[in-house]
């Protein structure tokens, strides 16, 4: 017969392994909630934007590799530029609403966005910006966004899309 020093070890060790289960299903969940934001916000990019921007168009991760690939060969950016640049979530064209200009969106979006976020999409725009030629708005799209983001876009030029969407 079992002791009650044997019962209280053997549902430690069971307490412990479902600490670590746990642990491990809020990474996942984590990651799904991020996965699944990542995708609302390309699928409802000209919903959330139409104050902004009209006519926009995305454009696919092929297109923008090959976009990428031929400035890369131009010398106009260099590899790590252009591997970088095809981490962005989503890039679409279009134009400014209140002008007849046409513009392209360099889109980051994060559940929490963080200065690293801000500083991503300046710099995923930047390249973009000299393989397009055409002026790249970098914009965050987010739920929640941490004290040094909010800092940090006061001095950089990226435009803030809160969401608000429920996570």
């Amino acid at each position: 017969m079992e002791t009650i020093e044997d019962l209280l070890s053997i549902l430690k060790e069971d307490v412990e392994v479902l600490k670590k289960d746990v642990g491990l299903l809020k990474k996942n969940v984590a990651s799904l909630k991020g996965s699944d934001f990542e995708r609302r916000v390309r699928e409802n990019t000209t919903a959330y934007f139409v104050k902004l921007f009209r006519r926009l168009r995305p454009i696919d991760k092929y297109a923008l590799s090959k976009l990428l690939d031929d400035t890369l060969e131009e010398s106009l950016i260099d590899e790590e530029e252009r591997n970088d640049a095809l981490q962005l979530d989503f890039t679409a064209k279009g134009k400014l609403k209140d002008e007849d200009k046409e513009v392209y969106i360099a889109v980051e979006s994060s559940v929490t966005v963080d200065r690293e976020g801000l500083e991503r999409a300046f710099k995923r725009a930047m390249v973009l910006n000299r393989a397009t030629r055409t002026e790249t708005i970098p914009v965050v799209a987010f739920n929640k966004i941490t004290e040094g983001a909010k800092n940090l876009l006061e001095e950089l030029p990226v435009l803030p899309a809160e969401l608000n969407q429920s996570y």
